[in-house]
C-alpha cells in the first residue's frame, strides 16, 4: 500500500518535516526534511516621480501631486508567478511627525501618486501638516504574504500655491451664486480654464485666498494683478487692498487672501474682460512658489459682467413750501 504524504508543523518561510506513514496511520517508515528556503521580498531602490514635465527639482516638488516609486525583488523559486502583492506608505515631516499612512494597499503597482487638494472645504494634507520637507518610507507584501522591511525613501520638499478659490463678491449681479467668506463650502474654486469664470460688476469687488506649502516671504500685487480685454489684449493694472496672511510672512504654510476691485469705468459685459493674476510667492530657498509648474502662471479669476453704476436710483428730495 502507498503511504500517505502529510505535513506536520507547517509554518510559512519555515523548515517543512514531512513523516511518511503506512495506510493505516501507524508507523514511521522513514522521516525526512526538506526545507522552505522562500526568501522575504526586498525593495531594491526608491525615487521621487513627477506626473509633471520640470515638477520636480532634486528633491524637491514644485506642486502638490508628489509621486513615489519603488523597485521590488521577490522570491520566485517556488512560484514563478509570484509578485507585489500590497504595499504601505507612511508620511512624516522632516521632524517625524505623521502625516497621512496609506495603510496596506491591494495593489501591484509600484508608482504612488498623492492627488492635489480640489475642494474649498479642505486643505492637502502637506498644508494641514504646518511643513513643507517630508520624509517616507515604504514596506511590501508578496503573493504569499510575507512582508519586507521597512526601507526608507528620499527625504522631499514642496513649494508650491493650491487651492486658489473665490470667497467673497461685492455686489455680484444677477444670476452669480454669491460665496460666504465665512462658509468655505460656498467658496468657488479657480483654476486654469475654469469656465465659467465667476462674475463681478464694473466698480465690484472680489475676495481671493490661495493656500501656499513652503516658506513664501511675500506675494507681489501691483501689476501682477490686471484686467486683460480679449477682445484688445489689452492690459490694465488692477486695484488690490488688503493683502492679509493666517500665519506670519515665512512660515512652513499659510494661508494669503487679498480684495481685487475693479474699475468702475470698464463697462464692457460677457467675456471681453476679465480680472486676470500672476500669483507668485516670493521665497529665500531657491524657488518661488505657483499654482503650476509652468509658465506663464497667469490664471482668469473673474469675470466683469455689466457695472454697479446700473443700480444706483435717482431719489428726489426738497421740502415743500
Amino acid at each position: 500500500m502507498a503511504p500517505d504524504v502529510k505535513f506536520a508543523g507547517y509554518t510559512s518561510n519555515q523548515t517543512v518535516q514531512i513523516q511518511f506513514r503506512d495506510g493505516s496511520g501507524s508507523g514511521n517508515i522513514s522521516t525526512g526534511f526538506i526545507a522552505d528556503t522562500r526568501s522575504i521580498p526586498s525593495i531594491t531602490g526608491t525615487s521621487l516621480t513627477s506626473m509633471i514635465s520640470g515638477g520636480l527639482t532634486g528633491g524637491r516638488f514644485l506642486h502638490t501631486e508628489p509621486g513615489f516609486s519603488w523597485l521590488i525583488w521577490v522570491d520566485t523559486h517556488y512560484d514563478s508567478g509570484n509578485r507585489q502583492y500590497a504595499y504601505q506608505i507612511p508620511f512624516t515631516t522632516r521632524t517625524g511627525t505623521s502625516v497621512m499612512d496609506t495603510g496596506m494597499v491591494i495593489s501591484s503597482g509600484q508608482l504612488y501618486f498623492y492627488p492635489k487638494a480640489a475642494t474649498p472645504v479642505s486643505p492637502s494634507v502637506w498644508w494641514n501638516s504646518r511643513a513643507w520637507q517630508y520624509g517616507w518610507r515604504i514596506k511590501v507584501w508578496d503573493a504569499w504574504g510575507l512582508e519586507s522591511p521597512w526601507v526608507n525613501g528620499q527625504d522631499f520638499e514642496i513649494i508650491a500655491l493650491e487651492r486658489l478659490r473665490v470667497s467673497k463678491i461685492g455686489n455680484p449681479p444677477n444670476g452669480q451664486p454669491v460665496p460666504v467668506l465665512n462658509n468655505p463650502a460656498t467658496h468657488v474654486m479657480i483654476d486654469y480654464g475654469t469656465n465659467p469664470l465667476p462674475k463681478i460688476k464694473a466698480n465690484g469687488m472680489v475676495v481671493i485666498l490661495v493656500d501656499s506649502i513652503g516658506p513664501v516671504n511675500t506675494l507681489p500685487l501691483g501689476a501682477n494683478f490686471y484686467y486683460h480685454s480679449s477682445s484688445t489684449g489689452e492690459k490694465t493694472t488692477a486695484t488690490v487692498h488688503n493683502l492679509t496672511t493666517l500665519f506670519p510672512w515665512g512660515s512652513a504654510t499659510n494661508r494669503i487672501s487679498c480684495e481685487i476691485w475693479s474699475r468702475p469705468e470698464v463697462l464692457i459685459a460677457g467675456d471681453a474682460t476679465v480680472i486676470r493674476t500672476l500669483l507668485e510667492g516670493i521665497t529665500d530657498v531657491g524657488n518661488g512658489a505657483h499654482l503650476r509648474v509652468e509658465q506663464p502662471y497667469d490664471i482668469d479669476i473673474a469675470e466683469v459682467a455689466g457695472t454697479s453704476y446700473t443700480d444706483w436710483n435717482v431719489v428726489l428730495k426738497g421740502r415743500k413750501n
